[in-house]
């Protein structure tokens, strides 16, 4: 219950277990990092472990889906500075994603954000997130598939292999005919 959360989350404040951070206008809660390993450790012993893992990256592939539509209507600053909050939270998720199996939900949030890493100047990142994806030959639904297409031939377009990206591109391209969206497909062209 949301609640119970509430006062177990100001217990450990009290104990000086988790830091409160307002810097950004919101707050926020980060552990030290010596707290944070032996949570990881406990939660990675626990049989829930799997089970919580899955719920972070569903979490932060919904939430990069809406950073992407928070920036296409308009409101790129607040897009971009939500992805930099999170970027910690968000490449713990694709190395978990990843290491599990989680390909969908790997690819949900690079085809979300990879519009923000590109807007960022994050083009290695993404890049590296989008090669260590595609390595793995993943099944994907044909519209993630063109969104993931679409960010990984964006930054490989743009930042060192052209010919690449344009053929990411063009996979992306007959992905959006199949699809039938004639405003993703003219963003592909």
């Amino acid at each position: 219950d949301q609640f119970e959360i509430l006062d177990l989350l100001s217990a450990l404040v009290d104990k000086s277990l988790v830091i409160v951070d307002d810097a950004s206008g919101q707050s926020r809660f980060r552990m030290l990092e010596s707290m944070r390993e032996y949570a990881r450790g406990r939660l990675d012993a626990s049989p829930d472990s799997a089970t919580a893992a899955q719920l972070h990256l569903a979490y932060f592939a919904d939430l990069s889906e809406g950073l992407l539509l928070q920036a296409r209507n308009g409101d790129l600053v607040d897009a971009l500075e939500g992805m930099r909050v999170e970027r910690d939270n968000v490449r713990l998720a694709l190395d978990t994603g990843l290491r599990d199996g989680h390909h969908e939900l790997v690819a949900r949030i690079i085809g979300g954000i990879g519009h923000l890493w590109y807007i960022d100047g994050a083009f290695r990142e993404g890049i590296d997130w989008c090669a260590r994806l595609f390595v793995l030959e993943p099944d994907l639904s044909t519209t993630v598939m063109a969104s993931v297409l679409h960010s990984y031939g964006s930054l490989l377009g743009s930042w060192a292999e052209p010919e690449a990206g344009a053929e990411m591109l063009e996979r992306q391209v007959v992905l959006r005919r199949e699809l039938g969206e004639p405003l993703r497909l003219a963003a592909a062209l």
